[in-house]
This record gives structure tokens, C-alpha cells and sequence, in this order.
């Protein structure tokens, strides 16, 4: 949830010479619109289930970095069925840097108000904080956390990578 996933594993993929998959991506080819309009039509729900189709469908790729949804490993099968081939790797953040990389991003859905507009700053920041709260402790459960607060998204693969030699 705007840890800069999506930025980092693009990297890192690049490092390791590994290609490189956007879950969220991969389920706006499944549905074949955006996750927002997902949201609105079909639910979360229906989107929670769209996610699970695209990670086992990926996970059944080789040498591959997987940039996933903030919540996609925010149950314990997902967890288990990810964490039991791959490497899994929390990036942490302050709140601060949180509610500063996800201002202004209308196209996440659980940040937006009950007319689709995007949350004052201050309630931005409770969102966040109540989303980051359930999720947590899956996020805790990493094979992998790197603090990635203050880094650019190159350090962050760097340091990534360093972990994963040092473990192989």
C-alpha cells in the first residue's frame, strides 16, 4: 500500500535479470477494466478473487519478481502458498511517508470517500492506519523486511538482492 512495489521489484527484476510481473496489472487483464471499476461494479470481493487467479497463475512462473496488492498476502493461505516457493519481502514505511506517497492517488478504492473523491489528508492518514493495522500481521511474516523509509527504490532492490545472496 504505497510502499513503492510495483517501483522496487521493476529493479530488482532488472538486478536478478528476472522478469517482472504487477499483480494488479495482471488482474486488469483478467477483468479487462480497472481495479477501481472492478471495485464499483463487482466489489471487493470480486476482486479479492481476481487477485488470488493471478497469483497462482504466477506463481507457477520461473525467476520472476512479483510486485503484489497491498492486501494480496493479507490472508494465511495466500501467505503460506507465496511464502512456501518464494522469498517474500515486506517494505516498511512511516506513517508520514505512507500518507505522503498515497495523497492524491485516486485510483486506489479503499482510499476514496463514498463519492469515489479521494479522503481529506487527515482522514487519508486514519484510512491508512486502520488498513495498515489489519494487515500487519501478515505483513510481519516476511521472510524479508526492509525499511524503506528515506531510500530510493534502487537501494531498496539493493539491499533486497544482498539479502537474497546472503540466504542462497
Amino acid at each position: 500500500m504505497g510502499s513503492g512495489k510495483t517501483t522496487v521489484g521493476w529493479q530488482l527484476a532488472k538486478r536478478l535479470g528476472y522478469n517482472f510481473i504487477d499483480l494488479d496489472r495482471r488482474v486488469v487483464e483478467l477483468a479487462g477494466k480497472s481495479i477501481r471499476d472492478v471495485f464499483e461494479e463487482s466489489g471487493e470481493a470480486m476482486f479479492r478473487e481476481l487477485e488470488t487467479h493471478a497469483l497462482k497463475e504466477t506463481l507457477e512462473l520461473d525467476q520472476i519478481v512479483v510486485a503484489t496488492g497491498g492486501a494480496t498476502l493479507c490472508n494465511q493461505s495466500s501467505l503460506d502458498m507465496v511464502g512456501s516457493t518464494a522469498a517474500v519481502v515486506y517494505l516498511q514505511l512511516s506513517m508520514a511517508s505512507l500518507v505522503e506517497r498515497l495523497s492524491g492517488t485516486p485510483d486506489r478504492p479503499l482510499l476514496l470517500d463514498k463519492d469515489g473523491k479521494m479522503l481529506p489528508k487527515e482522514l487519508l492518514r486514519m484510512r491508512i492506519r486502520f488498513l495498515l493495522n489489519e494487515r500487519v500481521r501478515f505483513y510481519v511474516q516476511a521472510s524479508q523486511i526492509v525499511d524503506a523509509d528515506g531510500l530510493s527504490p534502487q537501494a531498496v532492490a539493493d539491499v533486497i538482492a544482498g539479502q537474497i545472496s546472503e540466504q542462497a
